[in-house]
C-alpha cells in the first residue's frame, strides 16, 4: 500500500513538472508582443499559485491520514505487546 501511494505521488509530481515545462514552452515559443506576454505570465503565474496551494492542501491531508494511521498503528502494537507481558 505504501508503494502505491509513493508511485501516485510521484506520479503526479512528474505531470505537475511536465505541465511546468510545457506551459513554459509554449508561452514563450508562440510570437506575441511584449504586452502580451506579461499579461499571460500573471494569468499563469495565479494559475500556478492556485494549483500549487491545492497540491499543498492534498500534500497536508495524506501526511495527516498517514501519521494517524501510524499513532493507531502504534497504539495497537503497544496494547498487544502489554496483554502478552
Amino acid at each position: 500500500m505504501k508503494e502505491r501511494r509513493m508511485s501516485i505521488g510521484g506520479l503526479l509530481i512528474g505531470l505537475f513538472v511536465g505541465f511546468l515545462i510545457g506551459s513554459g514552452v509554449a508561452m514563450f515559443a508562440t510570437p506575441r508582443s511584449g504586452t502580451e506576454t506579461r499579461q499571460l505570465v500573471r494569468e499563469k503565474s495565479a494559475e500556478l499559485k492556485e494549483k500549487a496551494g491545492e497540491a499543498i492542501g492534498k500534500a497536508r491531508l495524506q501526511t495527516g491520514e498517514f501519521i494517524n494511521n501510524a499513532r493507531q498503528n502504534v497504539a495497537q502494537r503497544l496494547r498487544r505487546d502489554t496483554e502478552e507481558a
